[in-house]
């Protein structure tokens, strides 16, 4: 019973956290995803199939940058607020040590991800920057 107190008492803190979070960081999700891709827009070149590459690249920079990595430092704050205030109490301290250790694997797999999406990316000829292409749909 004090495990679910303590569970509900979490849950009361954590949902309106999350909630305003995505209030006031909600400009900025939507102002990274503004140019996802730098063609086809009034003014612009055309899009080619190389463009399609720069797309996918951004997609993912915006996924892991604009909002994995926030969520990670949110969730491993919250971790640390539960390990702080568990009073000796060893389920929450455990709780707190499986949050960190998922976040971390978590966030590990994004990168090793992000890695080899880059490798592979790298290696369809398109440059360290990915802001030009190189010989890609020619």
């Amino acid at each position: 019973m004090k495990n679910h107190n303590a569970k509900l008492k979490t849950l009361k803190f954590a949902i309106p956290a999350f909630f305003l979070m995505m209030i006031v960081l909600a400009p900025v999700f939507f102002a990274s995803a503004a140019s996802l891709v730098p063609c086809g827009g009034s003014g612009e070149k055309a899009c080619e199939l190389g463009d399609f590459f720069v797309l996918i690249n951004n997609i993912i920079n915006f996924l892991l940058f604009s909002i994995a990595t926030p969520l990670a430092a949110l969730s491993f704050a919250v971790a640390g607020w539960m390990y702080l205030t568990a009073g000796g109490d060893t389920g929450k301290i455990k709780s707190a040590h499986d949050i960190f250790k998922n976040v971390a694997i978590g966030f590990i797999i994004v990168l090793s991800a992000w890695l080899i999406v880059k490798v592979i990316l790298l290696g369809l000829g398109i440059q360290p920057g990915f802001s030009k292409l190189e010989n890609v749909g020619q």
